[in-house]
Formats: structure tokens, C-alpha cells, sequence
């Protein structure tokens, strides 16, 4: 929770110039995990840093559209849920959605950024793996995103 809260503080300027809201929740108690912190902590900003960019798009797009008079304030969900045997995190945004498939845009050099790699989420879920965790992206209805790490508690500091 520490690292999450950290990290959430590290990009605050960055969301703040983009009037984008942090909603955090924590679900059950929490558990301490023995992880990489520093790979970890690469995985929650570049998932932030993609919410950050979808919803500011977003708001991009609603300000351009005429007819849209009630446009939502940019919102990124940011949920912790603890159970039993795994953790799990979900980023979820009122941004532009996916432009890929899941399995697209997980793998490298795929990306909708005009200056993007492509490499952000492939590394993510290469990290999320090396947790032995997993990771899986849904695009939203009207529009968003949501993504979804699954970290399981039965990690050792001996691993």
C-alpha cells in the first residue's frame, strides 16, 4: 500500500496540470508482499502514465465534440482488493479506451502513441509475470479501460 500511495504522490503534478481525479479504494486487509519494488513501482506508473494520457484524450475529444454539453471529469480508479490467497489491483479510466486487442497491446512496439514505443505494457507484463502474477486489459463501455494485476500472496522473500 505504502509503494502504491508513494507512486500515486510522485505523478500528482502530472495530474493535477491534466485535471485528472485519483479515486483509491483499499478492499480486506491488507497484506505485505514480498516483491521487487523497484519493478513494481515501474508497472503502477506506467499504468497511470497510460490512464494520465487515454483520459486526457479523452477530454480532448469531448471538448472538440459540439453537442457534447455534460462531458465527465477525467477519473482514474486505482483499487486494491485483498484475498485470501493473492492480491489484486485494478487501474481503471474514463479515457479513449483501447485501440488493440489485449494480446496486442501487451506485446512490444505496439502502440496508438504518436511517439510511443510500445514497450510499456510489454514490460509490465513481463514484470507481473515474474511475479508469478498475471495481468489483463478490458477496454470500457462508452469509453476506458481497465487493467487488472493479479499478484498471488504465496511469494517468499526466499524467491
Amino acid at each position: 500500500e505504502q509503494l502504491l500511495t508513494d507512486t500515486i504522490e510522485l505523478l500528482q503534478f502530472r495530474l493535477q496540470q491534466h485535471q485528472i481525479t485519483v479515486e483509491r479504494y483499499v478492499v480486506g486487509q491488507p497484506v505485505e508482499l514480498f516483491i521487487d519494488p523497484v519493478g513494481l513501482q515501474q508497472v503502477i506508473v506506467n499504468l497511470i502514465n497510460n490512464a494520465t494520457d487515454a483520459c486526457n484524450a479523452q477530454q480532448q475529444r469531448a471538448m472538440s465534440d459540439i453537442d457534447n454539453k455534460n462531458h465527465e471529469p477525467a477519473t482514474i480508479k486505482v483499487i486494491t482488493e485483498y484475498q485470501p490467497d493473492k492480491m489484486m489491483l485494478s487501474v481503471i479510466d474514463n479515457g479513449t479506451g483501447l485501440d488493440f486487442t489485449e494480446h496486442q497491446v501487451t506485446q512490444a512496439f505496439v502502440s496508438s502513441k504518436e511517439n510511443g514505443l510500445g514497450l510499456g505494457l510489454a514490460i509490465c507484463q513481463d514484470v507481473i509475470e515474474d511475479h508469478s502474477g498475471q495481468m489483463s486489459i478490458t477496454s470500457l463501455t462508452p469509453h476506458g479501460c481497465h487493467v487488472a494485476v493479479t499478484l498471488p500472496f504465496s511469494l517468499s522473500n526466499d524467491s
